[in-house]
């Protein structure tokens, strides 16, 4: 199918440059950002799509995200909708309302418009990457909205063996 392109992983980079990689290589008008241990239903981009169509401003489109513990290793929380409005004008404080009132890397789960991202709105790595996936979507926020679809859903899977593990830099 000529519209997938495959490019070759390698080990050594880490999920922040994994995920810039893949969305400079990334072609077109939106980019998903999957997951290898979540599901995602097959309409979940027919139905993140019409909501950047309809939002021209709109940064990134997301939808529930349900959790599910595999061992019962993480307890999981209900999901909450974003506090804000999908039809009021959106502002900087609707950006400070997601970023201190939810939980950010639901939408990290979402659709973004490449536009931005190709305009230089990357991933910026963190301390050990932590939150990064947080403050990435926060800078999207302020760019432009971020349309909620609640009839789109993700299942987050956790379990043991998909925690951050500590690295260490090799001894010289």
């Amino acid at each position: 199918d000529p519209r997938f392109r495959f490019l070759e992983g390698r080990d050594q980079l880490s999920w922040v440059e994994n995920f810039n990689l893949l969305l400079r290589e990334a072609r077109g008008k939106y980019a998903v950002l999957m997951f290898h241990d979540d599901s995602y239903p097959s309409n979940y981009v027919a139905e993140l799509v019409p909501a950047l169509e309809r939002n021209p401003k709109a940064s990134l489109a997301c939808g529930r995200v349900e959790q599910l513990s595999l061992d019962g290793f993480l307890p999981t929380l209900p999901f909450t909708p974003p506090p804000v409005s999908n039809t009021r004008a959106w502002t900087m404080r609707d950006s400070v309302r997601v970023l201190t009132l939810w939980q950010l890397w639901f939408a990290f789960r979402g659709m973004v418009r490449l536009a931005l991202v190709q305009d230089g709105l990357y991933i910026r790595p963190t301390y050990r990457n932590i939150r990064a996936d947080i403050y990435w979507v926060f800078g999207l926020s302020l760019r432009g909205r971020l349309p909620y679809v609640p009839s789109c859903l993700c299942i987050k899977r956790f379990h043991r063996s998909s925690q951050r593990r500590r690295t260490h830099a090799p001894s010289p």
